[in-house]
Protein backbone atom coordinates (compact mmCIF):
# COMPACT_ATOMS: atom_id res chain seq x y z
CA UNK A 1 0.00 0.00 0.00
CA UNK A 2 1.48 3.16 -1.19
CA UNK A 3 -0.32 6.47 -1.39
CA UNK A 4 0.69 8.64 -4.71
CA UNK A 5 -0.33 11.61 -6.02
CA UNK A 6 -1.16 11.00 -9.82
CA UNK A 7 -2.27 13.59 -12.28
CA UNK A 8 -5.37 12.39 -13.42
CA UNK A 9 -6.28 15.28 -16.13
CA UNK A 10 -6.97 18.85 -17.53
CA UNK A 11 -10.70 19.17 -16.41
CA UNK A 12 -13.22 18.67 -12.84
CA UNK A 13 -16.58 19.42 -12.77
CA UNK A 14 -16.36 20.54 -16.23
CA UNK A 15 -13.68 23.46 -15.55
CA UNK A 16 -10.64 23.36 -17.38
CA UNK A 17 -7.01 23.47 -15.18
CA UNK A 18 -3.37 22.95 -15.99
CA UNK A 19 -3.92 19.83 -13.58
CA UNK A 20 -5.81 17.75 -12.01
CA UNK A 21 -4.10 15.36 -9.35
CA UNK A 22 -5.85 12.94 -6.61
CA UNK A 23 -3.96 10.57 -3.91
CA UNK A 24 -4.17 6.94 -5.35
CA UNK A 25 -3.47 4.15 -3.57
CA UNK A 26 -0.99 1.42 -5.61
CA UNK A 27 -0.97 -1.96 -4.19
CA UNK A 28 2.64 -2.79 -4.85
CA UNK A 29 5.34 -0.69 -5.01
CA UNK A 30 9.32 -0.95 -4.72
CA UNK A 31 11.76 1.96 -4.17
CA UNK A 32 15.36 1.40 -3.49
CA UNK A 33 17.85 3.89 -3.65
CA UNK A 34 20.44 5.52 -1.48
CA UNK A 35 22.05 8.82 0.45
CA UNK A 36 24.65 10.07 1.76
CA UNK A 37 25.92 13.36 3.77
CA UNK A 38 29.05 14.37 4.94
CA UNK A 39 31.76 16.91 5.24
CA UNK A 40 35.58 17.54 5.63
CA UNK A 41 37.56 19.97 7.70
CA UNK A 42 40.16 21.91 5.87
CA UNK A 43 41.81 23.78 8.32
CA UNK A 44 44.94 22.32 8.12
CA UNK A 45 44.89 23.04 4.03
CA UNK A 46 42.77 26.48 4.05
CA UNK A 47 41.63 28.98 6.76
CA UNK A 48 40.38 27.88 10.27
CA UNK A 49 36.91 27.53 9.91
CA UNK A 50 36.54 26.09 6.18
CA UNK A 51 34.95 23.00 5.70
CA UNK A 52 33.35 21.52 2.65
CA UNK A 53 29.64 19.89 2.91
CA UNK A 54 28.70 17.14 0.26
CA UNK A 55 25.17 15.20 -0.28
CA UNK A 56 23.72 12.93 -2.22
CA UNK A 57 20.83 10.99 -2.70
CA UNK A 58 19.32 8.16 -5.47
CA UNK A 59 16.39 6.24 -5.73
CA UNK A 60 14.21 4.43 -8.15
CA UNK A 61 10.74 3.40 -7.98
CA UNK A 62 8.52 1.09 -9.63
CA UNK A 63 4.69 0.62 -9.63
CA UNK A 64 4.59 -3.33 -9.47
CA UNK A 65 1.05 -2.99 -10.13
CA UNK A 66 1.33 -1.80 -13.58
CA UNK A 67 4.28 -2.33 -13.97
CA UNK A 68 5.41 1.08 -14.63
CA UNK A 69 8.17 3.67 -13.02
CA UNK A 70 7.44 5.48 -9.97
CA UNK A 71 6.95 9.47 -10.88
CA UNK A 72 6.77 10.50 -7.51
CA UNK A 73 10.84 9.17 -7.00
CA UNK A 74 12.97 12.34 -7.80
CA UNK A 75 16.23 11.82 -9.82
CA UNK A 76 19.56 11.81 -8.54
CA UNK A 77 20.54 14.80 -6.66
CA UNK A 78 23.97 16.07 -5.21
CA UNK A 79 25.34 19.08 -3.19
CA UNK A 80 28.78 20.23 -2.83
CA UNK A 81 28.91 23.65 -1.25
CA UNK A 82 32.50 25.50 0.63
CA UNK A 83 31.73 27.20 4.39
CA UNK A 84 33.56 29.32 6.10
CA UNK A 85 32.56 30.73 9.74
CA UNK A 86 34.91 32.75 10.84
CA UNK A 87 36.76 32.05 14.40
CA UNK A 88 35.34 34.48 16.04
CA UNK A 89 31.97 33.62 15.30
CA UNK A 90 30.82 36.67 13.68
CA UNK A 91 30.55 36.20 10.00
CA UNK A 92 30.17 33.38 7.56
CA UNK A 93 29.82 32.56 4.04
CA UNK A 94 29.18 29.58 1.73
CA UNK A 95 29.13 28.47 -1.97
CA UNK A 96 27.15 25.85 -2.74
CA UNK A 97 26.21 23.83 -6.36
CA UNK A 98 23.20 22.21 -6.25
CA UNK A 99 23.37 19.45 -9.59
CA UNK A 100 19.97 16.95 -10.51
CA UNK A 101 19.82 14.73 -13.44
CA UNK A 102 17.37 14.56 -15.75
CA UNK A 103 14.26 12.35 -15.46
CA UNK A 104 14.33 10.21 -18.55
CA UNK A 105 11.67 9.03 -20.85
CA UNK A 106 12.12 5.83 -20.00
CA UNK A 107 11.59 6.34 -16.50
CA UNK A 108 8.32 8.01 -16.74
CA UNK A 109 5.29 6.13 -16.41
CA UNK A 110 3.19 8.47 -18.67
CA UNK A 111 2.97 7.76 -22.30
CA UNK A 112 3.20 10.89 -23.51
CA UNK A 113 4.84 12.53 -20.46
CA UNK A 114 7.18 15.38 -20.39
CA UNK A 115 10.53 14.68 -19.18
CA UNK A 116 12.87 17.07 -17.81
CA UNK A 117 16.68 18.04 -17.98
CA UNK A 118 19.13 17.88 -15.82
CA UNK A 119 21.20 21.31 -14.33
CA UNK A 120 23.19 22.78 -12.24
CA UNK A 121 22.79 25.55 -10.12
CA UNK A 122 25.48 27.98 -7.84
CA UNK A 123 24.00 29.85 -4.92
CA UNK A 124 26.04 31.74 -2.59
CA UNK A 125 25.14 33.12 1.25
CA UNK A 126 26.70 35.16 3.99
CA UNK A 127 25.67 36.34 7.62
CA UNK A 128 26.84 38.72 9.73
CA UNK A 129 26.03 38.60 13.61
CA UNK A 130 25.65 42.47 13.92
CA UNK A 131 24.99 41.85 17.73
CA UNK A 132 24.30 38.49 19.88
CA UNK A 133 20.69 39.12 18.92
CA UNK A 134 20.71 40.30 15.31
CA UNK A 135 21.87 38.83 12.05
CA UNK A 136 21.99 39.76 9.03
CA UNK A 137 21.67 37.04 5.95
CA UNK A 138 22.91 37.96 2.36
CA UNK A 139 22.23 35.42 -0.58
CA UNK A 140 22.53 35.08 -4.14
CA UNK A 141 20.78 32.34 -6.10
CA UNK A 142 21.18 30.84 -9.38
CA UNK A 143 24.30 32.92 -10.12
CA UNK A 144 24.76 31.48 -13.23
CA UNK A 145 21.49 32.96 -14.21
CA UNK A 146 20.62 29.13 -15.68
CA UNK A 147 16.81 28.29 -16.79
CA UNK A 148 15.05 25.04 -14.79
CA UNK A 149 12.44 23.25 -13.79
CA UNK A 150 11.85 20.83 -10.78
CA UNK A 151 11.12 17.42 -11.81
CA UNK A 152 8.62 18.03 -9.20
CA UNK A 153 6.85 20.58 -10.44
CA UNK A 154 6.62 19.59 -14.00
CA UNK A 155 5.43 15.67 -13.69
CA UNK A 156 2.62 14.63 -14.98
CA UNK A 157 2.70 17.19 -17.48
CA UNK A 158 1.64 15.76 -21.27
CA UNK A 159 2.58 19.10 -23.15
CA UNK A 160 6.11 21.31 -23.12
CA UNK A 161 4.39 24.05 -24.80
CA UNK A 162 3.49 25.73 -20.80
CA UNK A 163 6.72 24.18 -19.33
CA UNK A 164 8.24 28.03 -19.32
CA UNK A 165 5.43 28.55 -16.47
CA UNK A 166 7.47 26.02 -13.99
CA UNK A 167 11.02 27.36 -14.59
CA UNK A 168 12.41 28.57 -11.41
CA UNK A 169 13.77 31.94 -10.95
CA UNK A 170 16.69 33.30 -12.35
CA UNK A 171 19.33 35.15 -10.79
CA UNK A 172 18.05 36.65 -7.60
CA UNK A 173 19.07 38.28 -4.55
CA UNK A 174 17.31 37.75 -0.81
CA UNK A 175 18.32 39.51 2.23
CA UNK A 176 17.15 39.49 6.20
CA UNK A 177 17.46 40.64 8.94
CA UNK A 178 16.60 37.94 12.14
CA UNK A 179 16.23 39.22 15.52
CA UNK A 180 16.43 36.64 18.55
CA UNK A 181 14.12 37.37 21.54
Amino acid sequence: DFIDLQFIGTEYNGQPYDRVSQNVNIDAVTIHGIEMRGGLWLDEWLAPGTSLQYSAAYAKGRNETDDLPLDSVAPLKGVIGLHYDAPSETWGAKLVLTAVNGKQRHHIATENGVASHGYGVWDWSAYWHIQQDLTLNVSAFNLLDKSYVHWEDIRGLNDSANIQRYTQPGRHVAVSVQYRF
